[in-house]
């Protein structure tokens, strides 16, 4: 069984609190489960070779759901069966609705999980450049429109 990784930032730049975990721990479940890595610029996983998300020019990072439908077109490429999803927890749950809903749009049938132990670390950073993810105050305001768009809304502005 092939197992694939995706992880997302939470915020910029690669050197940054979460960032780091973020890399932490893709690098150790991808070391022990011997599985592909599909991530974005600023997680950069110790000595693995990875697939990295399209960034164009000087948009910042790629969204959600663009990065959710390039990792399909990973996970077809390299038969892969099983996807660990590495997220921040406030991040989380719009992660995992992105896959999901780019693998129907795919058509692609694959099993999607979190990796466990998310909500015991603090993902909130005040270095980060990208603002929104400095504080629970700046995140959730955001997060809740996203979260309650209809989708064929929210596919238009974060696809």
């Amino acid at each position: 069984m092939i197992i694939g990784i995706v992880t997302f930032a939470f915020g910029e730049p690669a050197d940054s609190r979460a960032n780091g975990k973020l890399a932490a721990i893709t690098t150790s479940k991808a070391v022990e489960l011997e599985a592909h890595v599909f991530t974005q610029n600023d997680v950069c996983p110790a000595g693995l070779v990875v697939t990295r998300a399209t960034q164009r020019g000087d948009e910042g990072p790629p969204p959600t759901l663009r990065i959710a439908r390039e990792a399909m077109q990973w996970v077809e490429e390299r038969g892969i069966q099983n996807i660990l999803v590495v997220a921040a927890k406030p991040h989380l749950r719009r992660c995992l609705r992105d896959l999901r809903k780019a693998a129907r749009e795919a058509g692609v049938t694959l099993t999607i999980r979190s990796v466990e132990g998310l909500e015991k670390h603090r993902w909130y950073d005040p270095t980060s450049t990208q603002k929104r993810v400095r504080s629970r105050l700046n995140w959730w305001p955001r997060e809740l429109i996203l979260r309650a768009m209809p989708f064929s809304l929210y596919k238009g502005v974060a696809g």
